[in-house]
């Protein structure tokens, strides 16, 4: 198993509810109220430990989404208390074109609600001109919560203030690094 496989992995454990484990467990018919409650209390703190260990190393935003011209995500170690909101520190940065020019204006994060986390993003293109796909339009973020190692990267192709912005992928790397294409 890798990193990136512990990781994947935590990021879908995160999403168990107490509900979830609950009826997991009454699957098992056991006919002693203690038997039940100590399983899901192991449960819970298998998963307690799984999250800390794989949420804070890669990337632990997902449900990755553009609103408008924000890039929006769900930073799953706040939603399960992985980590404490005044602990996180979130930033991100630009690169536009095919070298991955940084950008000099910095962009605004916020974070809202129980988990949710948005980037402002200008536009760097106009609606008319060069073709959808061309590099001119092409715009890395990387955000970061300020406790895992690796930030998430979207790559986006802006379309213009009118049309917006366009997802194209995600990636998870284990390094604050520049992309490099």
């Amino acid at each position: 198993m890798t990193e990136s496989d512990g990781a994947w992995a935590a990021r879908i454990i995160a999403r168990f509810s107490e509900a979830h484990l609950r009826a997991a467990i009454a699957v098992g018919e056991f006919t002693e109220p203690r038997h039940r409650e100590f399983l899901i209390h192991q449960v819970r703190e298998r998963q307690r430990r799984l999250l800390a260990r794989y949420l804070t190393r890669l990337s632990p935003l997902t449900d990755v989404k553009i609103q408008g011209r924000k890039l929006c995500a769900v930073d799953l170690a706040r939603a399960t208390g992985i980590a404490q909101p005044a602990a996180l520190r979130y930033s991100a940065t630009a690169y536009s074109g095919t070298d991955a020019t940084p950008l000099r204006k910095p962009l605004s994060v916020s974070a809202a609600g129980a988990a949710e986390v948005c980037v402002a993003i200008d536009a760097i293109a106009s609606d008319a001109g060069p073709a959808d796909g061309d590099p001119s339009r092409y715009l890395v973020v990387d955000l970061s919560n300020g406790q895992a190692e690796g930030p998430l990267r979207a790559h986006i192709y802006d379309l213009g203030p009118e049309r917006g912005l366009r997802l194209a992928g995600i990636e998870r790397p284990e390094a604050s690094s520049a992309p490099v294409f």
